[in-house]
């Protein structure tokens, strides 16, 4: 099932900073960059301010411990518009989410530490997951399956090992679930114990 997503491209890191660093190229109020541990930010309820005022623009976060910038967008105090968590020296990007007054909404996309094999992507709506969600181990083979209705109820779940066997496949309907939930898939002969399993 991998392979379907195959021709997808996901945005170039240099391209997502351009978009975080300037309003006309997506449409969104940038503003400043401003370091995450400067002493001008406070909470006000869900709002971040910064030097009293609701934030407008990237607050950046370097997390040398994990090797990682986050460089989330805010507008009037909320979480807006493309959130990017990439390498320290900008060559990796392991996740790009876009929010929308302070909710997710759209697409959020996540790559294994590679920066190449896909680790996660899923759709939101103001908030609430919407469609096919998907999760994948870092060998590139399917981890998890998930597809949610317009008013995020799960409809499907189904989850995969490393291998590739599936080993839950579930649908709910009408507030029950249809499938084996907690089966378990046979090995072969001589692979019970691998650490693949």
């Amino acid at each position: 099932m991998h392979h379907v997503f195959a021709n997808i491209r996901r945005v170039p890191l240099w391209l997502s900073l351009l978009c975080a660093l300037t309003a006309a190229a997506c449409g969104s109020d940038a503003g400043p960059i401003v370091e995450s541990n400067d002493p001008g930010f406070a909470m006000n309820g869900k709002q971040l301010m910064f030097q009293g005022q609701p934030f407008t623009g990237i607050r950046r976060a370097e997390l040398p411990a994990v090797e990682e910038r986050h460089l989330p967008g805010y507008r009037e105090g909320l979480q807006h518009g493309l959130a990017t968590v990439a390498s320290l020296d900008g060559t990796k990007v392991y996740s790009e989410r876009r929010y929308y007054a302070g909710h997710p909404h759209g697409e959020h996309t996540g790559w294994h530490r590679d920066g190449k094999t896909l680790r996660v992507r899923q759709q939101f709506v103001y908030g609430k997951q919407h469609g096919d969600a998907w999760s994948w181990h870092s060998n590139g083979k399917p981890a998890e399956y998930r597809r949610f209705d317009d008013e995020s109820n799960l409809l499907v779940y189904k989850r995969w090992r490393r291998t590739g066997q599936i080993f839950m496949n579930v649908v709910y309907h009408e507030g029950r679930t249809i499938g084996m939930p907690g089966s378990k898939v046979c090995d072969p002969i001589g692979t019970a114990n691998s650490p693949e399993s």
